[in-house]
Formats: C-alpha cells, structure tokens, sequence
C-alpha cells in the first residue's frame, strides 16, 4: 500500500485549488467576450437560436477555432441565470458548434525555430532589448525541455535540483495544462555536452559555449548561477525557495506568457 503523507495531499489540494482558480478565471474572461459580442446583437439572455447564430457567424468569419469552448461556457453561464437548457437549445448549440468547425483545416503551426542557429547566434540575441533576464536561456531551456510559456512562469527555484558532482539536474512541474489532476512529474538530465578534441583552445572554448547551451543541464546551472547565486557543491542542492520563480523579468517579477511573446 502506498503511503501517502499529509504534507502531499496539502500540496495536492493546494495545486488542486489553483488550477480550479484559473479555470474560474478562464470561463470569466470568455463569457466577458461572448457577453460583448451577444449585446452588439441584441440581447444577452436567454441563449436562443438567434443571438448564438449570430455569434457564432461573427467567430466563424475572423477564424476563431474554439467555438465550442464559448459556447459551452455560454450554456454554463445560461443555466447560472436561472434558463432551462431545452432540448432544442441543446439542439441548437450542437448545430453551431459543427457550423463552427466546418472547413476550418487542421491548426496553424507555430514556425519552428532552430536551437543551433540560436546558440549560435548567442552574442547577437543577448544585445537584443528584451524584458527577461537571460532571455537566451529561457527560450533555450523551454525548448529543451518543451514547456509553454506560462509553465515556465510557474516554475520556482524549489522546483529545480543540480547535482554538480553527477553533472545532473531534475526538473520538476507542479503546474500544466496538460496534467489536469495536479499530480506534477519530475525530469531528469545528465550533461550531454560531447568532448573537446585536442587543439585549439580558442576553439575549444567557443566550441564548449556553444554546446552549453544546449544541454539541459548548463543551461539549467547558468541560470541557477547567475540568476539566484546557487554555489558550487559535490551534492545534489534545491536552487532555491518555493517563492522565488526560476526565470524571472530585469525588474524582479516573474516572467509570463505576454513577456515571452
């Protein structure tokens, strides 16, 4: 039987309790603009054929893709006002959905970037006016361990561990869309910078620069370097506190989805 300790569910819930925030938050932000849109046409309530028509076509037209999503938060919002959901309301909110979703195509693809050419590139991105702190290494890490944005924002320096002296470090995520039961997981990764050769050693330094960043590993001790002061030691040791965010802005502030955009 596994043991499961008070400390964990108070944390669990905790997560449990944020993501519920967020979600709220979500379905505010998407009935504000759905609220918006319906009054332009008429009125708000109750939800009838008409004003989702209307709005649906007015989506459908500037290429929303998430129609479904409003709609539903639309009913949520129908119901919270005390309207029943007929069956042909029901009915009607299928139709638009599909009405929605006709022709749209499969998602746009974001342009892929090349983590060669960036690290590369690196003296170049570092004069680049930008408000993140290490903006190269932010980009760098969340492509290397394939994070979003905001992932990233809600990474603290509690939820990193480097070992110096196994050359490793874990990453773990208490917070992601895609893991809507607020489990968290844990990475791990060992440097993979390859060796030297003989030579050179201009070469070999601008050489061990590059490779640097992009190992998962020195990227990750950079940051816990110069960014929090973390020092040198033969054993594993948590960054930081569970307050203070991994990335943060110049100013101090955690970094967001809107900063990194």
């Amino acid at each position: 039987m596994k043991v499961v300790k008070d400390e964990d569910n108070g944390e669990a819930m905790g997560l449990a309790t944020k993501r519920e925030i967020r979600r709220q938050q979500s379905h505010r932000r998407t009935w504000a603009w759905w609220h918006r849109k319906s009054a332009c046409t008429g009125p708000v309530w109750p939800l009838t054929g008409k004003n989702i028509g209307k709005v649906i076509k007015a989506m459908k037209k500037s290429g929303y893709r998430s129609a479904s999503s409003y709609l539903q938060t639309a009913k949520r919002y129908h119901v919270g006002a005390g309207f029943p959901v007929s069956t042909q309301l029901a009915q009607t909110i299928k139709d638009a959905i599909r009405f929605a979703e006709r022709g749209i195509g499969p998602p746009s693809q974001a342009q892929p970037y090349n983590l060669h050419h960036m690290a590369a590139a690196r003296k170049v991105l570092q004069a680049v006016a930008t408000r993140m702190a290490m903006a190269v290494h932010v980009l760098l890490f969340s492509a290397l361990y394939m994070l979003r944005a905001g992932e990233l924002g809600h990474l603290n320096c509690s939820d990193v561990i480097i070992d110096e002296g196994s050359r490793l470090v874990a990453v773990g995520l208490s917070t992601s869309t895609t893991d809507p039961k607020a489990r968290g997981f844990r990475t791990k990764w060992t440097c993979i910078c390859p060796p030297l050769e003989e030579g050179n050693n201009q070469t070999n330094a601008e050489m061990l620069g590059y490779h640097r960043l992009l190992c998962p590993y020195h990227v990750s001790l950079a940051v816990a370097t110069e960014l929090h002061g973390l020092k040198p030691s033969a054993v594993a040791q948590v960054v930081g506190l569970n307050t203070t965010p991994f990335f943060r802005q110049r100013n101090g502030c955690p970094i967001t989805a809107k900063v990194i955009m």
